[in-house]
């Protein structure tokens, strides 16, 4: 019991014992994430293949409209606006730190000290 008297080793003893601790929570979330990331794989992988199935039957239909317009399941007046492939937005460029723009910025910042700490 001399152990336990000294408050240095029930200081250690609790450091050690929360080490403990946070490493069993790490590695439980590790596997948890581990599992997500799998999952994730695999739904990307479906999702893929979805994808190139829908575009291949689009393809198809378009195939058929254009051959045998009186055979088509759907004319090519109709089909054509649906299934139009879009296109994405472009993304505008994200804005550069230019020397003006850092220098308002750090202006702003200094005024918001000042009164901040007068």
């Amino acid at each position: 019991m001399e152990f336990l008297r000294r408050k240095e080793n029930i200081i250690n003893l609790f450091l050690v014992a929360s080490f403990a601790a946070l490493s069993w929570r790490s590695f439980r979330q590790q596997k948890e994430i581990d599992a997500l990331e799998a999952e994730k794989a695999a739904l990307q992988s479906g999702n893929k293949a979805i994808s190139t199935s829908m575009w291949a039957w689009r393809d198809h239909l378009f195939q058929v409209a254009e051959d045998d317009p009186s055979r088509a399941p759907i004319s090519l007046d109709r089909l054509g606006p649906s299934t139009a492939r879009r296109t994405r937005p472009r993304r505008l460029p994200l804005p550069h730190w230019t020397t003006a723009s850092f220098e308002v910025w750090f202006s702003y910042f200094r005024i918001f000290l000042f009164n901040l700490y007068p």
